[in-house]
């Protein structure tokens, strides 16, 4: 039985602990990282791509046909890495670009909470300047 090959997307802690991990699998033949780091290197075979070009990572993924692709970083989860690997029939671990918004953006996750009445602090806002968030909590009010 052929090992599986895993392309594994991000280059921080996080994905070295998946990388060691992964590595420790006796189901895993080969495992690609991108982009990595030197750390992880020594676990995985380190691609220059970054890990937020979907379109760079699709290219990728074509080229080194992995079994299965492991998403860490919410960067191209946020822009749509999960979908165009399901598009094309490939299996990736990663929630849809709809889903990784609750994690890419924070006034998203607010405004999905209130309009579902799910328990969160109350006080938050968006502000288009340091100065204006600044005023916002000096004076406790902010507007929705």
């Amino acid at each position: 039985m052929r090992g599986m090959k895993v392309l594994l997307i991000g280059g921080g802690g996080r994905e070295h602990a998946l990388a060691w991990r992964l590595k420790e699998s006796p189901q895993v033949e080969k495992i690609w990282c991108a982009p990595g780091n030197a750390g992880i290197a020594a676990e995985a075979e380190c691609m220059a791509v970054d890990a937020a070009d979907v379109a760079g990572l699709v290219a990728l993924a074509e080229r080194i046909q992995p079994d299965l692709t492991v998403v860490g970083p919410e960067s191209p989860l946020v822009n749509g890495i999960a979908d165009a690997f399901a598009a094309r029939k490939w299996a990736i671990v990663g929630p849809t670009q709809q889903a990784a918004q609750l994690e890419g953006s924070k006034i998203f996750s607010k405004e999905f909470v209130a309009r579902h009445n799910i328990a969160t602090a109350e006080m938050y806002g968006a502000f288009e300047s340091a100065n204006a968030a600044y005023a916002a909590l000096v004076t406790g009010v902010v507007s929705r």
